[in-house]
Formats: C-alpha cells, sequence, structure tokens
C-alpha cells in the first residue's frame, strides 16, 4: 500500500511540477511588467506610478516552519522602521489560490496576474511605509522550499526584484530538525482533532507508534528518491506534502540543500541563519543581531521592553482550548517513542553538518 502511494504521488508531482527550473514565462513576463524598477529613494522596494508609491517587502523570513517565525515576527514588527504584512504569511510567492484560497504569481492571464498582485500588495499601508521609510516584511514559512507552483522562488525574486534584489535580506530560523518534525506532527494532528470534532467525528488523537510509521516511511520514500535525483530534487519536487492523509514532516527540516539553492542566486551576507533554540534562550540577543543585519537603528531601551513582551502564546495550547479538556493531558505528556528519534537523529546527521558549516558563509558567520 505504501509503495501504491509513493508512486501515484511521484507521478502526480512529475506532472504538475517537473525539475525545478525557471519560472514560466507568462508569469515571469506578467511580472516584469507590472512590477517596475524600484526607487532608491524608499528603505523598501518601492515604485511610484502618478501620485500613488507602491511598495513590495525588502525583508522576508523564509522559514521554518515550527521553528519560531511567527513569535520572531511579531517581535521584529515593534520595531518603528519595520512593517510586517496584515497577514503574517501571506504564501503569494509560492501557493496557488486555489490552495487555501489565496492568490499567488500563478496566473494565466495579465488581468488576473495584476488583481493578484494587488491584493498581496494590499498587506502593507504603503503610505505609512513611505513617511516613516519602513522596511516592509512578511514571513510566510513556505518561502524557503514551497516550490510547487513549478518555478523556483529564489530565481523569481533575483528577477523581479532587478537591481534591489542584491539589496533584499533573508532570514532562516532553524530547530532542531527532530524537535520541529515532532512538533510538526502534534500541531497537523491537533489541527485535525479540532475539524473532527467540529463536526462531531471520533478523535484520533497523535499516536507516537503512528509517529514512528510516518517517520520510517518518509525516509525510506525520501532514500529512494535519492537513489536517481539529488537531495534538492527530492525535496522540492519528486517527494509530496501529504500522501495517505500524511503531512510531510521530515524534509521540512533538511535545510542544507534548500538554504545551498538560495545561495546561487543570492550572497550569503544577505542571510541571517539563527537557531531556534538559542534564539528562545536569548531572544533579547539575537533582536538586536536582527535588527544589526537589517542596517537598522538600534531598539531604544523602551522599544525593545515592548518587543520582549509582545511573544506569541504558544499555537499549541491555543488549539488546546478548544479541544475536550480530556484530550488536554494526553497531548502534555505524550513523546516520541526512542527509536524514532534515534532513526531520525542518523539521518539528519549529515545534512545538519553540511548546514552548520554552509551556516558559517552567511551573514552572521562572517560578521561575529
Amino acid at each position: 500500500m505504501h509503495l501504491y502511494y509513493w508512486l501515484a504521488c511521484a507521478a502526480f508531482c512529475a506532472l504538475v511540477l517537473g525539475e525545478h527550473g525557471p519560472p514560466r514565462k507568462v508569469e515571469m513576463e506578467g511580472l516584469l511588467e507590472l512590477v517596475q524598477s524600484p526607487s532608491e529613494t524608499y528603505r523598501s522596494p518601492c515604485w511610484q506610478t502618478g501620485s500613488t508609491v507602491t511598495c513590495l517587502p525588502g525583508f522576508f523570513i523564509i522559514g521554518g516552519a515550527k521553528c519560531g517565525t511567527t513569535d520572531l515576527a511579531m517581535r521584529l514588527n515593534k520595531h518603528p522602521l519595520l512593517a510586517l504584512s496584515h497577514h503574517k504569511e501571506p504564501h503569494w510567492w509560492t501557493r496557488c489560490s486555489t490552495y487555501r484560497k489565496k492568490p499567488c504569481p500563478s496566473h494565466d492571464n495579465m488581468n488576473a496576474l495584476n488583481i493578484s498582485l494587488q491584493a498581496y500588495l494590499k498587506n502593507w499601508e504603503h503610505e505609512e511605509l513611505v513617511s516613516k521609510n519602513q522596511l516592509a516584511f512578511e514571513a510566510s514559512c513556505s518561502t524557503i522550499s514551497d516550490f510547487r507552483q513549478g518555478y523556483v522562488i529564489p530565481q523569481l525574486l533575483k528577477r523581479v526584484y532587478r537591481e534591489y534584489s542584491s539589496k533584499l535580506k533573508f532570514l532562516l530560523i532553524a530547530r532542531n530538525p527532530v524537535a520541529r518534525a515532532w512538533s510538526d506532527y502534534v500541531y497537523f494532528k491537533t489541527r485535525i482533532l479540532i475539524k473532527k470534532q467540529e463536526k462531531s467525528k471520533a478523535i484520533d488523537l497523535p499516536d507516537p507508534k503512528e509517529f514512528h510509521e510516518w517517520i520510517t516511511d518518509e525516509i525510506s520514500h525520501f532514500r529512494t528518491c535519492n537513489l536517481r535525483y539529488t537531495p534538492v530534487d527530492c525535496i522540492l519536487n519528486k517527494l509530496p506534502q501529504r500522501w495517505d492523509l500524511r503531512r510531510a514532516v521530515i524534509k521540512h527540516g533538511l535545510y542544507h540543500p534548500v538554504l545551498e539553492l538560495w545561495l546561487q542566486s543570492f550572497e550569503p551576507t544577505q542571510f541571517l541563519v539563527l537557531s531556534s533554540e538559542s534564539y528562545f534562550a536569548n531572544t533579547s540577543k539575537y533582536l538586536k543581531q536582527t535588527i544589526d543585519f537589517l542596517g537598522l537603528p538600534e531598539y531604544t531601551k523602551e522599544e525593545l521592553s515592548e518587543a520582549l513582551m509582545s511573544g506569541i502564546a504558544n499555537e499549541k495550547e491555543t488549539l488546546l482550548d478548544v479541544l475536550p479538556p480530556a484530550t488536554h493531558h494526553h497531548l502534555s505528556v505524550i513523546k516520541m517513542l526512542p527509536e524514532t528519534k534515534e532513526l531520525m537523529i542518523s539521518f539528519h546527521k549529515p545534512f545538519q553538518e553540511k548546514f552548520v558549516t554552509l551556516s558559517r558563509q552567511t551573514w552572521q558567520g562572517t560578521n561575529h
């Protein structure tokens, strides 16, 4: 049964995505026509049409999922010269409008593309961006590796942003991939619990044995794929986001192959890589480091104090609020099986070693 799903999904991915390559011509040419060359007057990449100033984000928190992107983005947004998108994760560059009903650049005509682009741009108040000369940013955790539209995001950004592309800033906050995978699984299952509860269906609690099966299957699929394709091809194009009602959790912790791909389009100094564990252990230090990386004035004492007080309530706890009390204890005490942890540590070790080495070439490695 597992082989059947793997072959079916592989065929689907190959049909829809193909090899990762340049953006499709219609979308690329359309975006180049709609997005004008940014003016050097503004901190954000803005351009003026008549009396109207329009701005795109100049800073992206590109991932990773379940690593602290929301907490980091909300705290950074307390800096007076940063402007977070109204929707913290627009997913505009990565996900089609048929996915979660959100707009993106995947359209086959200029009118639809322009409507989609304008909806994305409404994430920022452009008058305030201009008057305060703020840096617009967003934090879609899908940006780093969700290329299901059939184009490579860093290649797309580099061409659309033109000369401003050398000024773009990217931040990746990466968590221990073993802990990240478990957190992702529990969160995904908890979301399903809520949906089932809303429809009065039987509740299926997260199960360490089930998680072990997920991990075993996904690692097996990855290794089979890697016999024919590079790791980055397997992550981006060959492995499905979900199959057999499961969520892929291993591949989202494979940071090295996708960061290496991004570095083919942008300079290492345009990237800041943070450890999720280090960030939460010393939030003040890494907020200051991020502001330094962005070339912005330091937080004042009052601004930093407000930023440190503005953390996000744990999303899992928020979800628990709407679940029956009987499920709370189970969700608070379950842990992955020891053999699952050992399997993932062994699998991730070579990728993590390369990721640490690659991270040293980015901004913080050359400036600190």
